[in-house]
């Protein structure tokens, strides 16, 4: 019975065996799996990385954007100061072309009417 007993426990032994093999094969595979999913994912993450770079690059700071845009309104504070001097500076000119042309005019007529009444 010893014999029976002993080939019995080597075979189960060796049904064990096959079995740890299978097992250690499976999660052989399955880790060389893990590993190839993990490696696509850091692609991907280094792939993503680069992009944001690139769309980072298309856009301004705040600090500056906000800058350019202070210094944009104060410009155009600055413009909008000069025409509207520019504008009273023009009109007063207007006026002070009309006085003159007037004046002028009432001048040439005031001559013309003398010279008429002395002849």
């Amino acid at each position: 019975m010893e014999s029976d007993d002993l080939a019995l426990i080597e075979e189960r032994l060796k049904s064990l065996r096959e079995i740890m093999d299978a097992h250690f094969e499976s999660l052989e595979k399955a880790l060389g799996l893990q590993a190839k999913e993990y490696e696509r994912r850091l692609n991907e993450l280094n792939g993503e990385q680069s992009r944001l770079r690139e769309e980072r690059g298309r856009f301004l700071p705040r600090e500056l954007y906000d800058s350019f845009i202070s210094d944009t309104n104060k410009w155009r504070d600055n413009v909008n100061t000069f025409i509207a001097g520019s504008s009273g500076q023009t009109q007063g000119f207007d006026k002070a072309w009309a006085t003159i042309i007037a004046v002028v005019s009432s001048f040439i007529t005031a001559v013309v009417t003398w010279l008429t009444v002395k002849r």
